[in-house]
């Protein structure tokens, strides 16, 4: 069993900072974009992570990220990509600190998968994860993730998608 994490300022430093609400969404002139965590799990939850990599050889990555950028605009989603990987890097360190003996058995690019997927799931599991990181080994030992949550976020406006995309809605 890795060591306890209880009270461990790494663990509470991330649980504070995904657990207090801001406003939702800032946007200035010069394209900079600032956005609460209740604005990020809010686009984390319109990605639908656990449907989606259920279904990952079914669905059209750029038709998806076209949708997306119906959504929201691409700075927006840039800033929520920026999060992403700050949360999966907040939990790899969580990860690393209590499995002192690399019980989790997955390469580096793994692990990135393994938390970028936990981030994908949401706030609750993110949260669950971070205070459980024996949840992330099991987890791991299970193959319960999928490469990668990061990647479907959007992060240019350039999606191969075909011409006639007329039928999608902004406000779908």
């Amino acid at each position: 069993m890795g060591e306890s994490l209880q009270g461990d300022s790494r663990v509470t430093e991330v649980i504070e900072k995904t657990t207090t609400p801001e406003e939702g969404l800032t946007l200035f002139e010069d394209g900079y974009v600032k956005i609460s965590e209740d604005f990020f799990w809010k686009a984390v939850a319109l990605i639908n992570w656990k449907w989606v990599s259920s279904n990952l050889d079914q669905i059209d990555k750029d038709m998806f990220k076209f949708k997306l950028l119906k959504k929201y605009d691409v700075n927006i989603w840039k800033k929520v990509k920026e999060v992403e990987t700050n949360k999966f890097k907040a939990l790899r360190e969580i990860l690393y600190a209590y499995d002192t003996h690399w019980r989790v058995g997955t390469s580096d690019d793994s692990t990135w998968d393994l938390c970028s997927h936990v981030v994908g799931l949401g706030r609750d599991v993110f949260l669950e994860s971070c205070m459980n990181p024996e949840s992330l080994i099991h987890r791991s030992h299970r193959h319960d993730y999928k490469e990668n949550f990061g990647y479907w976020i959007p992060r240019d406006d350039k999606c191969n998608i075909p011409n006639s995309v007329d039928f999608i809605d902004k406000e779908e």
